[in-house]
């Protein structure tokens, strides 16, 4: 009898071959459609954590990316997002990411926490129109949400928030023994930057032309639009969390 020789240490699985880094997350030629709105404590409650806090219309972010190239390679990607408090501090809450990477999604669930599952997302720039067009489909074929957007203004730069927010997951590993609790159960703190590319200011808006329970997302219904925003080939860097919070069953 003899032990095996590989050394294991941070590598996520299989420790042997990797499926992504766990050193850098850096993004290039990033373009992200975002459309923020306001919608209904009662509509979105029973998708948030209980130890966290919401207000009576909470501010809910949406959004189509696209990564031409990263640490993990090139995809698309929908996100959504409603605002929270966690003790005493403002975070953007992570309720749904669908993608089609598969190292995007063992890295984000696995080292941050985020809730990305498989699906198919396509932003629309020439679309013979003004308007730029988003779907995402989940699964293939089937979509569960539509985004529009008619550029207005450009901008010398991001509008900068007057109290920046992170985003928060709700990262858990639950046990493999029956009736047990979760193995891990924490919230990570998330800081996704986004630099330079060129910002256009205008009119955007989402629709979910789907009520199928395995997305959903489509009770997150609009009350009234916020402010909406198209930004072009920029670069992104995902910042490490200095932070971790436990929670206590």
């Amino acid at each position: 009898m003899a032990p095996g020789s590989l050394s294991v240490s941070n590598n996520p699985i299989p420790a042997f071959a990797p499926p992504y880094t766990t050193e850098t997350n850096d993004f290039a030629d990033v373009s992200l459609l975002i459309v923020t709105y306001r919608t209904s404590l009662e509509d979105v409650r029973s998708l948030v954590p209980e130890f966290l806090e919401l207000e009576e219309e909470p501010l809910v972010t949406a959004m189509i990316v696209t990564y031409e190239m990263s640490t993990v390679g090139a995809y698309n990607e929908y996100v959504h997002q409603v605002e929270v408090v966690y003790d005493g501090k403002k975070y953007d809450y992570f309720l749904s990411l669908i993608l089609n990477n598969e190292a995007a999604i063992f890295s984000g669930r696995e080292q941050f926490g985020f809730p990305k599952t498989f699906g198919k997302v396509t932003l629309e720039r020439n679309t013979g129109t003004g308007l730029l067009l988003g779907q995402v489909e989940k699964p293939e074929g089937l979509a569960v949400a539509n985004f529009g957007f008619a550029p207005l203004k450009k901008l010398s730069e991001m509008p900068k928030p007057d109290t920046p927010k992170q985003g928060l997951n709700l990262r858990i590993i639950p046990s493999p023994i029956a009736g047990a609790p979760a193995s891990l159960k924490e919230l990570i703190p998330s800081n996704f930057e986004v630099t330079g590319g060129s910002v256009w200011l205008g009119r955007g808006s989402i629709s979910f032309p789907n009520t199928m329970e395995h997305h959903p997302l489509y009770r997150v219904r609009v009350l009234r639009y916020e402010n909406s925003v198209y930004i072009h080939k920029a670069s992104g860097i995902l910042h490490a969390p200095t932070a971790i919070f436990t929670v206590k069953d």
